[in-house]
């Protein structure tokens, strides 16, 4: 009789044994899981905060080239309303067109060409042909090429489309110095 109560006090020793370990494994395996959910959280909260900082730095971006065209503008309106006395004027103008081109080629999100690093020089070329571009959109893009991939025959080009609008904005500005053009 003390045989068997020893044996049922070991087997309910060794199930109890069992039970925790499996529970103790149980437990661990979900601490692992939970691990790796909040590990994936974690990326995909830093991931989203990077994407929502990306976007507010473009949406700046794009504001502050806005508001410096409403400005430049506004100073053209002035230098008209003006007329001759407008000298000063016309090189506040002038100012905030250059601004202007350093901000929007600073930042690829400005480009007057969508996906512009990713294209080829052929399809930039293409691009130009397909799309009506003044001289601020072709000195934008020159600034931005001349700063990152510099390629020669995409500036020759560029160069090449800007001295064939240097006469018509020289005639539209009253023959206002078109070499600005290619600064």
């Amino acid at each position: 009789m003390q045989q068997a109560l020893a044996d049922r006090f070991q087997t309910a020793r060794d199930q109890i044994r069992s039970w925790r370990t499996a529970r103790r494994d149980d437990l661990q395996e979900t601490r692992q899981t939970l691990v790796a959910k909040k590990d994936e959280a974690v990326d995909t909260l830093l991931h989203r905060r990077d994407e929502a900082v990306d976007g507010a730095k473009e949406a700046l971006i794009t504001v502050q080239a806005t508001v410096l065209e409403t400005a430049r503008d506004l100073l053209g309106w002035a230098g008209e309303q003006l007329g001759p006395r407008a000298e000063f004027v016309k090189r506040g103008e002038g100012a905030l067109t250059e601004a202007l081109v350093a901000l929007r080629a600073g930042h690829s999100a400005t480009l007057p060409i969508h996906d512009f690093d990713a294209m080829s020089v052929k399809n930039v070329v293409a691009a130009l042909d397909a799309g009506s571009f003044d001289a601020i959109g072709l000195r934008t893009l020159k600034a931005y090429e001349l700063a990152n991939k510099n390629r020669k025959t995409l500036m020759a080009e560029l160069d090449r489309r800007l001295s064939a609008l240097a006469p018509l904005v020289a005639e539209a500005v009253g023959a206002n110095e078109p070499q600005e053009l290619h600064n």
